[in-house]
């Protein structure tokens, strides 16, 4: 409970200043975690404070040793005796008020480093799944690799769609597969020697042409590609899922990203931003990131970077299992890709470690 006390300024200072506990209230003001010193200001027939102050007799740095007009009043915490209250009385007694303590009551956090007791040590086979991922990988050229992810059932899937597409809207486009890796090919081009609009990559200007573009498609044939690509089918798409445009392509990449295994020992799930400026319901904006607008996904990727999965973000409506939360469902359902669990040590950077421990 709360104690209240009619005082002076002079009698109040000696108080919270004083450093002895032979009297009972500066032993409770000691003891009390908060204490307020109330002023209630005069009536308005009594004499001011400048009245009831001399100018004459302050000097500088001195102690204001008079009173101002009004009343002071020292309010603190009084610990509260544990009274055994009468049979008759026993009804209408109230179980004591928790008191609350704030945050910053409590002193900072400190981090020590020190080394993780895992329950179960991860067994380190990395050496010999990444021997089997070079004898394979070794010595191709870097087409070479692109083609083990882009390969021709991925660009007869696109080819596929976006001739379908071209059909819904009374056009024939006949995409072949040299014209799309071209038109591909283009654009990995525009993305380090950029200019202020497409259409001059085939300009005849001396500062501007680009021979090579010019010499694998026709300005033409480059925009009626770039109108028409698509990556699924429009008759066919989930109307429940945001990303239903980009589905098969999405599942398909993940599925090539798995095709060598997982051949790192140390794994590493967090969230990255696809950078996007236009116009759809998942874009996000986070401040302070490198790249703040565009969608955010949950990606699986060993520790040199090398992406195994991808999941993109749909937003606060996007199904998940309620008993561990949205995080922890996007963990779950990275880490079902991993067969061997205990051949890992995953690393979660903004994920709680309890979701971790459900897979052993």
């Amino acid at each position: 409970m709360l104690g209240h006390k009619a005082l002076k300024i002079d009698e109040i200072m000696d108080i919270l200043n004083s450093s002895e506990n032979d009297c009972e209230i500066v032993t409770d003001v000691r003891k009390s975690e908060k204490v307020n010193v109330i002023y209630i200001p005069a009536d308005v027939d009594e004499v001011s404070d400048n009245e009831a102050i001399d100018d004459d007799v302050i000097e500088d740095n001195a102690p204001l040793s008079v009173d101002i007009a009004g009343t002071m009043e020292l309010e603190y915490a009084v610990a509260e005796v544990e009274l055994h209250a009468l049979p008759d009385q026993q009804q209408n007694a109230k179980a004591p008020s928790k008191k609350f303590i704030s945050l910053a009551h409590y002193s900072p956090a400190v981090w020590r480093k020190r080394p993780f007791a895992y329950n179960n040590q991860p067994e380190n086979v990395e050496a010999k799944t990444v021997e089997k991922v070079v004898r394979t990988l070794g010595g191709k050229s870097p087409l070479e690799l692109f083609e083990f992810f882009f390969d021709e059932n991925m660009s007869n899937m696109i080819i596929n769609f976006s001739n379908e597409y071209a059909l819904q809207n009374n056009a024939c486009l006949d995409l072949k597969q040299f014209e799309l890796k071209r038109f591909i090919g283009i654009l990995f081009l525009s993305g380090y020697h950029s200019l202020p609009q497409w259409k001059l990559y085939w300009s005849l200007s001396p500062g501007m042409e680009v021979q090579i573009v010019r010499n694998a498609l026709p300005r033409s044939r480059f925009e009626a590609i770039k109108r028409f690509i698509h990556l699924s089918d429009n008759t066919m798409l989930n109307k429940q899922d945001k990303f239903a445009k980009v589905r098969p392509f999405i599942d398909a990449s993940n599925y090539r990203f798995m095709q060598f295994g997982i051949w790192s020992h140390d794994l590493s799930i967090d969230e990255q931003m696809l950078p996007y400026f236009g116009r759809h319901s998942c874009k996000m904006f986070i401040c302070g990131k490198p790249i703040r607008f565009g969608f955010k996904a949950w990606c699986l990727c060993l520790s040199a970077g090398y992406l195994y999965q991808i999941i993109l973000y749909g937003g606060a409506a996007t199904p998940h299992d309620k008993t561990v939360g949205l995080g922890g469902d996007i963990v779950l359902k990275l880490l079902e890709n991993v067969t061997s669990p205990l051949t890992h040590r995953i690393f979660l950077i903004t994920i709680s470690l309890h979701f971790i421990l459900c897979v052993f």
